[in-house]
């Protein structure tokens, strides 16, 4: 990557982050792997700095779960069991973003969807 361009390297980056944060909250919600065990996991796979966001995203849609599931079900014309799980996950990593962080809005979007 050019060092011209840092955000080309930061998106990919952030897309790399909330994709193995949805894989790391699925293996949680749909298997019921341990929290601690699954971030651990999706750890090798995110670039260092980003590991702090990594951790803090699948920690906070967990804390939130119950809530981000009830706005999920309301914004949603499917019922929950029809939406797959690594959809679902996604989609509650969304929430959570938008609901609960300081990420812009854009950026939470963009690379949630790119994830």
């Amino acid at each position: 990557m050019s060092s011209l361009n840092p955000g080309v390297k930061a998106s990919a980056a952030g897309v790399a982050t909330r994709a193995q944060a949805a894989r790391a909250l699925e293996r949680v919600i749909s298997v019921g792997r341990p929290l601690d065990v699954a971030v651990a996991q999706a750890k090798p796979y995110v670039p260092p700095r980003e590991r702090p966001l990594l951790q803090a995203l699948c920690y906070g849609v967990m804390r939130r779960y119950h809530e981000l599931l009830a706005c999920m079900t309301r914004l949603s014309d499917r019922r929950l069991k029809e939406i797959a799980p690594k959809p679902r996950a996604l989609i509650l990593l969304g929430l959570y973003q938008l609901r609960h962080t300081r990420i812009p809005d854009h950026a939470a979007i963009h690379a949630t969807v790119e994830a």
